[in-house]
């Protein structure tokens, strides 16, 4: 552990699985979701302002950002974060890391950016913007089919855009659904991001 939202990758695996076995979540989901949540940091890292030793806090939400349905489906957003928060087996993590995980957790579904003033200025930013990495990856994955593959990601020199070309992934049925996903994109730096449709 290290440095506000940092979290190393043994840690992040060996904890979320334990998590997700706990409450009973179905893995293929969660396991497609860190892989294609891992894909879209490494495309982005330098151009996002994300350090490598973020991606350990990002693949642990990934993994655990559906738990919250062991308690209620329709917001279990919430439920998630408030899990990551009080479960024992968090305990082990620093404060820092547990909330940073959790606020990620937390808002990886809705439109608007909940509990938007617990980060502020540069941190606030890099915050959201391993947000809607997740949000992204979840997003890809919507139907649990495990399907969708990354293709290549394209960032603009000018450092305001990106673009995702994704295979396995009706693009058209979800269009709405990746256009909320991306709905503070823009608050937060990034312009335009993009997801297209790109053959394997």
């Amino acid at each position: 552990m290290g440095r506000e939202g940092t979290m190393d990758l043994a840690t992040a695996s060996e904890l979320g699985m334990r998590l997700l076995d706990k409450y009973g979540l179905e893995r293929e989901h969660a396991l497609h979701v860190e892989r294609l949540s891992a894909r879209l940091f490494e495309g982005v890292r330098a151009f996002a302002g994300f350090a490598p030793e973020h991606l350990g806090l990002l693949r642990f939400a990934a993994l655990t950002h559906d738990i919250g349905h062991y308690i209620d489906e329709r917001t279990h957003h919430l439920h998630s974060a408030y899990l990551i928060r009080r479960d024992a087996c968090t305990r082990e993590l620093p404060e820092r890391e547990r909330e940073a995980a959790a606020w990620l957790a937390l808002n990886h579904r809705k439109r608007k950016l909940l509990e938007p003033d617990r980060y502020g200025g540069a941190e606030r930013r890099l915050m959201a913007r391993l947000a809607i990495v997740l949000r992204l990856a979840d997003a890809l994955d919507y139907e649990h089919r495990q399907e969708a593959s990354i293709v290549s990601i394209e960032t603009e020199e000018v450092g305001r855009g990106w673009t995702v070309r994704a295979s396995g992934f009706d693009l058209a049925l979800h269009r709405d659904r990746i256009d909320k996903k991306l709905s503070f994109a823009a608050a937060f730096g990034w312009d335009v991001v993009r997801v297209e449709s790109g053959a394997s």
